[in-house]
């Protein structure tokens, strides 16, 4: 938060009144409700004042006090007189009962007096004090004596008085109070009444009207630390204006007028990102360098200087132009010339601001030696703040060091950098508290509990991304609270939950991290092109890894569904690589999800996708990026081509692996190659059962024999027992064409050689599809030899597999193994002539056809035959035996 202006033009009046600036409060019931007042008295009075009984006052006496009474009532103000100050227990009894915390704050309380005024008078002389509600001596402050009956006497006690009214007004602005916006918001309301009053003798001098109106700026400044709204600066400026015209000739007012006047500008420029105000303010720095009496004063100066620097590097950032931060670098360096005379945290101020130059530099040249000396800077900066009386700029250069640390992590040493970067921002939290600078303290503890998290990435430490948990936990909550943005602070709590179920393994962490994912989105504009894009990817890889770990379809369809999200955001931000990062991880989840499912669109929604991709890489000469598409939409068609048994489809699959294979050599990209083969492997062996054709059969078998002779169960556990499996299935497919029961006893030697290198508990998913092939070789070879022993072994296997691809996680699957029990039932019944058992095959198949959904019309066409068959083997054995009614 920006800090009220303090200039070394601030002059310090020294007049002997003062103003209690309190809150208000309703004159209501107690002895309040006894309070006099005159006809008179205007309801829209600016400020109230408690006038109790003259210290040596005689019952039934006025006097002089009814002078100063109807000069007050006359003017605007209100007056208080509550009869219980002049008779009863709480009788008035001088200055020192008055002075007793508990009588004095309950008074104030009850009126809701901005100030007291004290009197007494002897004969016709008229001594007035005005206590202040805010600060307390041991007595009132006393003014001059006057004798309101003499010419100009009435005028001169007005000037006094509302010249101490404006001097504690500005005094307030600095003093610490509860509810400190609410007051100066009030003390604002009630300055810009009296300035409207231009007959008003209290504030009709030419000195009281100048200060009015610098209270006001003052005030409102004061009001926008606590609430930070650009109209409350709007209003300053408005209220500025004059004084800038009026009284830019007058060498002992004007430059604390354009202090001011920087201060206002300064604020918008660096709030709001305003060009204009940015460069109001650099003129008005120019200005106030070139005035003869700043010359002559090394704080002003220095003060001056700073500013220039600050507001030359908001031109920077605002246009991205490295020569006005080397204007800055300038413009502070002749301030830190002038710094030698000046208080320590002005050169701290400096060296601050050319840190930070150094830094924003540096991220644009990405120059380490600039780092440095930015760091240089700050430990300068450390050295001239004193931790008790600058907490802030000490915290905020711990901070500010502990930033420039972490570029620096990013170019060398990133665990000695961060680390030290990590000590600093401990350091800023010693003073950085939820209760003194609470926006403050959230920032600082998000920008450990980030770099808790990248720390943990390079550590693979779970304690890093704890710790991170435990700082961003509390500041989002701040953060919000505060009605500051969070989302950063949300984002950065989805990734320490993300990287710790990572490296636990606790899928937990991966709901609890779509959980602070989907709550940044709430927090987002829909026009963000920051943030928003990478939360929607985010929320893609959690749903992604939720559907690895629970094994539930719909996971991967809102991953799908986030990454397309992505993509068009990162597309329409101008980031085309992120964008096409996006669309392949879109695709690939799309394609685990048609894994699962009877779903033929997410088929269509993969291949989309990893086409835009392919483009993409093509046009920006990716050739891997590029060749890893075309392996993934190879997938999409071998995939289409199962879902429609068109053969088209087959063919280009073949095609893109083919293009895939021109770069993903066996030399240069050995994994991505054996990949490659094996999913030729597949191509040829569903081209062999679409056409019934032994040659792609062995195109297939050749294929997958060339994986097997390149690797070792060793090297890829599993890819070496996948291709064993589809190994031995392509060879049992080719044996079922051929009618070669040898062949197929080749095929289990390969079922077997995967079944022994895998378990249930270790890969439940690979498990179940081995033994699924496995099982259809055995149902083959009964039915082959008419025997009903490996029926039911295969049988017995496909109810092993139907505990892992259950309904709920696999449903796809789940039916597809339905079918096969139902299928190998009906060869059970028809080889044993067994009614009941072909009823159950029947009653299974409908099932299975049911749930099948969008599968090949070559396989609709089967299923429909098995149950066509499955009808008339009951049929006939019906007309054997006495029937029962069919299902």
């Amino acid at each position: 938060m920006q800090k009220t202006v303090s200039s070394p033009f601030r002059r310090l009046a020294a007049l002997c009144l003062a103003l209690c600036a309190l809150l208000p409060a309703c004159l209501s019931g107690g002895p309040a409700s006894a309070a006099t007042s005159s006809p008179r008295q205007t309801s829209d009075s600016a400020f109230t004042v408690l006038l109790p009984p003259f210290e040596n006052q005689r019952p039934g006496e006025d006097g002089l006090r009814a002078v100063l009474r109807s000069l007050l009532m006359e003017n605007g103000f209100r007056v208080v007189e509550p009869q219980a100050l002049r008779d009863g227990q709480q009788r008035y009894a001088g200055v020192s009962n008055w002075l007793s915390p508990e009588w004095r704050d309950g008074w104030l309380a009850r009126t809701g007096a901005d100030h007291v005024v004290f009197g007494k008078e002897d004969g016709a002389v008229l001594i007035v004090g005005v206590y202040p509600g805010y600060e307390y001596d041991e007595s009132p402050n006393e003014l001059n004596a006057y004798r309101p009956g003499e010419p100009g006497e009435k005028q001169r006690l007005a000037d006094d008085i509302g010249s101490a009214v404006i001097e504690n007004a500005r005094d307030f602005v600095e003093t610490d109070t509860d509810n400190k916006a609410y007051a100066l918001s009030r003390q604002a309301g009630k300055l810009k009444a009296v300035l409207g009053r231009t007959d008003n003798p209290f504030f009709s001098s030419p000195d009281n009207a100048l200060d009015l109106r610098l209270a006001l700026v003052e005030t409102l400044l004061g009001l926008d630390d606590q609430v930070e709204d650009r109209q409350v600066l709007e209003e300053a400026g408005a209220a500025l204006a004059p004084l800038l015209a009026s009284e830019k000739d007058k060498p002992d007012i004007r430059g604390y007028v354009w202090s001011l006047s920087i201060d206002r500008n300064n604020r918008i420029g660096d709030r709001y990102g305003d060009e204009d105000a940015i460069l109001r303010a650099i003129e008005g720095c120019r200005a106030l360098i070139g005035f003869p009496e700043s010359a002559e004063d090394a704080d002003t100066m220095a003060w001056a200087y700073y500013e220039l620097g600050m507001n030359l590097r908001l031109l920077g950032r605002v246009r991205n132009d490295l020569d006005l931060f080397r204007k800055s670098n300038d413009a502070l360096l002749k301030g830190l010339g002038r710094a030698p005379e000046a208080p320590d945290w002005t050169r701290g101020d400096l060296h601050s601001q050319l840190g930070l130059n150094k830094l924003d530099i540096a991220w644009e040249t990405e120059d380490p030696a600039l780092l440095n000396d930015a760091i240089g800077h700050f430990d300068r900066a450390l050295e001239n703040f004193d931790r008790k009386e600058s907490p802030w700029s000490w915290g905020r250069a711990h901070v500010n060091r502990a930033r420039t640390l972490l570029a620096l992590a990013y170019l060398k040493d990133p665990a000695e950098n961060r680390d030290r970067a990590n000590r600093d921002l401990r350091s800023a939290l010693e003073v950085f508290t939820p209760r003194s600078f609470p926006g403050e303290w959230a920032s600082t503890a998000s920008g450990l509990g980030r770099s808790m998290v990248k720390l943990g990435d390079e550590s693979g430490s779970a304690e890093r991304y704890r710790e991170a948990i435990a700082l961003l936990t509390p500041a989002a909550a701040q953060a919000e609270e505060a009605g500051e943005d969070w989302t950063d602070m949300t984002f950065w709590l989805g990734m320490a939950h993300e990287q710790l179920g990572e490296t636990t393994g606790d899928a937990g962490r991966f709901e609890a991290a779509a959980t602070w994912y989907d709550k940044t989105l709430g927090g987002l504009p829909d026009d963000d092109v920051d943030l928003l894009p990478y939360t929607y990817k985010r929320l893609g890889y959690v749903f992604g890894k939720l559907g690895d770990g629970k094994g539930l379809p719909e996971y991967y369809e809102k991953s799908g569904r986030h990454y397309a999200i992505a993509a068009t955001l990162f597309a329409r931000s101008g980031d085309e690589e992120e964008c096409a990062l996006a669309r392949v991880q879109e695709g690939r989840n799309y394609l685990f999800l048609a894994a699962r499912t009877p779903r033929i669109e997410a088929v269509d929604k993969a291949l989309a996708a990893f086409t835009e991709a392919l483009a993409y890489f093509r046009k920006n000469s990716q050739p891997v990026d590029a060749a890893l598409c075309h392996a993934n939409i190879a997938r999409c068609h071998l995939r289409l081509g199962e879902r429609l048994d068109e053969a088209a489809h087959y063919a280009t699959a073949l095609e893109h692996l083919d293009e895939a294979q021109k770069t993903l050599t066996a030399k240069d990209h050995f994994s991505n190659w054996l990949d490659t083969v094996a999913r030729k492997g597949s191509a040829y062996a569903k081209l062999a059962d679409h056409y019934e054709n032994t040659d792609y059969y062995d195109k297939s078998i050749a294929a997958y024999a060339s994986v097997l002779d390149a690797i070792r169960f060793e090297d890829k556990p599993a890819l070496w027992v996948d291709t064993q499996a589809d190994l031995g299935m392509t060879i049992k497919r080719k044996a079922a064409l051929t009618g070669d029961a040898a062949i197929a006893e080749e095929a289990r030697s390969h079922f077997r050689a995967a079944l022994a290198r895998i378990s249930r508990e270790e890969a439940p998913a690979r498990w179940a599809r081995v033994n699924n092939n496995y099982a259809n070789l055995l149902c083959f070879l009964g039915r082959l030899s008419r025997k009903t022993d490996s029926l039911e072994e295969g049988i017995a296997t496909y109810h092993a597999v139907q505990a892992v691809w259950n309904r709920e996680q696999f449903p796809l699957q789940w039916a597809m193994t339905l079918y096969n029990i139902g299928n190998a039932q009906l060869s059970v019944a028809d080889i044993g002539e067994d009614g009941e058992t072909a009823e159950t095959a029947l009653s299974l198949l409908l099932e299975a056809q049911d749930n099948i959904g969008d599968q090949s019309p070559r396989f609709k066409d089967d299923i429909s035959g098995r149950i066509r068959a499955a009808r008339a083997l009951i049929r006939r054995l019906r007309r054997k035996s006495p029937a029962r009614p069919t299902t």
